[in-house]
């Protein structure tokens, strides 16, 4: 499992700036976010937003944009609204899904976030946190790929 304490420097400014960009998108006009995927590749970053007819097709969506780039980024995330559960509350929230092309797994961080108390939009909460780990998109398509190379070849 990918030890938080050992992630690159590079990478973790790379989840907070999808953080950043996900509230930052929805503070002024309220949600939902539209699903966006941001990649890093050398020195040049690039951001897709992913319309569907739905916010679950988007995150679909913008999981398959990440499994099939070819090539390979070295960075990627995928961030999109979603909840956070704290102390058995449930809280809005933009969750960030990131890869690191060189890490064993994927991280998935949360920001809560709370509707103003007066007009339209949206404020932080609370600190963002690691809520969760996951397979590495940018390595299990590689993987995958691989086995049913191998499958071809069987007789």
């Amino acid at each position: 499992m990918t030890d938080i304490n050992n992630i690159s420097e590079e990478f973790m400014e790379f989840i907070f700036l999808g953080l950043d960009h996900g509230i930052e998108s929805i503070k002024d006009g309220g949600g939902p976010l539209v699903p966006f995927v941001m990649t890093k590749t050398n020195e040049e970053k690039n951001l897709s937003r992913i319309l569907t007819d739905t916010l679950e097709d988007g995150v679909r969506e913008a999981e398959n944009l990440v499994k099939q780039l070819n090539p390979k980024p070295k960075l990627a995330l995928i961030a999109f609204d979603g909840y956070a559960t704290i102390d058995s509350k449930r809280y809005d929230a933009i969750i960030v899904r990131s890869f690191d092309s060189s890490e064993a797994d994927g991280l998935i961080f949360a920001q809560r976030y709370v509707p103003k108390e007066i007009g339209i939009g949206i404020n932080p909460m609370g600190n963002s946190a690691l809520v969760g780990y996951e397979p590495n998109l940018l390595k299990e398509s590689n993987s995958i790929k691989l086995e049913r190379k191998k499958l071809r070849w069987k007789f």
